[in-house]
């Protein structure tokens, strides 16, 4: 019971924030990746970038880019940025 609990109280203090400019510094993005894939040519439109802020300080960016063009690269890149130990982990 004692773990249900902690569960559902980490998940209801986690919460969207605002990704600032900063944090799009630290995103590699489809546009970053662009020149490996020849004429392929990334469109705003189809990026994902959000940022969720834990109880414990921590937070996590998440970008994706999904095209609807079957020859475009789906790409998504997640990082966490953990303030207690100045790491930044990634996964892609």
């Amino acid at each position: 019971m004692g773990i249900l609990t902690f569960g559902i109280c980490y998940t209801y203090f986690t919460q969207d924030v605002p990704v600032t400019e900063e944090d799009k510094k630290l995103i590699l993005s489809a546009f970053d990746i662009k020149d490996l894939y020849g004429d392929y040519e990334p469109s705003e439109q189809h990026e994902v970038l959000s940022k969720i802020k834990y109880p414990d300080g921590s937070s996590e960016l998440s970008y994706e880019y999904d095209s609807p063009n079957e020859d475009d690269p789906t790409f998504q890149f997640e990082l966490i940025l953990n303030p207690q130990d100045q790491r930044r982990e990634h996964y892609s």
